[in-house]
């Protein structure tokens, strides 16, 4: 009995410590603002969008293979436009995945 006791004691500490490192732990590697610029890629050269954060203006690389979704339906590079709202990752080298919002994003 006195085992058990240990045991969920154990449990809820790790728990706590968990929680507590999870909520430090940075949101990943993703840049978030508004579109200002956009160019589509050619076959000679890559394309590129610039995101205006709260901090600065983040320039990445686009390709045909960077996958891009407006309001959370599949769209393609040429939808995007400046002004939007936009997720993009990774947040330097060439963006994989571009997630924009044509509506503000509601505050928390």
């Amino acid at each position: 009995m006195k085992l058990m006791g240990i045991a969920v004691g154990l449990f809820a500490l790790l728990m706590f410590v968990g929680t507590s490192y999870a909520a430090k732990a940075p949101k990943g590697d993703v840049v978030a603002g508004k579109i200002t610029a956009i160019t589509a890629p050619t076959a000679e050269k890559p394309g590129s969008i610039t995101i205006k954060t709260k901090a600065d203006e983040v320039t990445l690389a686009t390709t045909k293979d960077t996958t891009v979704t407006v309001d959370g339906a599949a769209s393609t590079l040429d939808k995007l436009e400046a002004g939007m709202n936009v997720k993009a990752s990774p947040a330097t080298g060439t963006a994989t995945k571009i997630d924009a919002m044509t509506k503000k994003p509601k505050a928390k």
